[in-house]
């Protein structure tokens, strides 16, 4: 199991121009301007946008017969474990008990999936001290565009502040993302 658990939250989602139709998934360490951006697909960023604004739909997604499934074989989601990230991939558990044997059973999954079941079982994500050192950024403020789940956008001058500052320190995956809110903003004012 893991040690040294961090825990993580949602805080938004963006669109990223780095990768073709991919969005990043931005979590964030309580208490700490620590961000964890995953790049997830558009289908995976819809659930859960739908799931963080708790649209209720006619029949069942994915997520939701999941959480079905568990129920029904007596089991319940009590933690999300983002434990590895490979060449740019991050890997999540699913740990899960199981009521009658009280077994604790991790079960592999994407981490956008993993994130959706968290959001929908109201269990907490964890990541750890290893992973937010290599793979987490600093930002001062949320920075998200128009698809943002909870967090207000940064204003212009901190936005303008933020990209030079991600460009001085080579961090083009954090520039692209706050170029596209940049552009988002002066798309909306002019």
């Amino acid at each position: 199991m893991m040690e040294n658990k961090i825990k993580l939250s949602v805080l938004g989602l963006t669109y990223t121009q780095t990768q073709a139709q991919a969005f990043a998934m931005i979590l964030g360490e309580a208490d700490s301007k620590r961000r964890l951006p995953i790049l997830i697909g558009p289908v995976e960023a819809q659930a859960i946008t739908l799931i963080a604004n708790a649209v209720s739909l006619p029949r069942p997604l994915t997520h939701d017969l999941i959480i079905d499934v568990l129920k029904i074989n007596n089991m319940t989601l009590r933690e999300v474990q983002i434990y590895k990230v490979e060449r740019g991939i991050f890997h999540s558990h699913l740990i899960c008990y199981r009521a009658g044997d009280d077994r604790i059973i991790p079960m592999e999954s994407r981490s956008s999936d993993a994130v959706a079941l968290a959001m929908l079982s109201g269990c907490p994500i964890y990541t750890t001290e290893k992973i937010m050192q290599e793979s987490s950024i600093i930002i001062d403020e949320q920075v998200f565009v128009s698809g943002n789940i909870g967090g207000e956008t940064s204003p212009v001058s901190t936005l303008e502040a933020q990209l030079q500052k991600a460009i001085d320190e080579e961090n083009y995956e954090l520039a692209a993302v706050i170029r596209d809110e940049l552009k988002e903003k002066n798309e909306k004012q002019g």
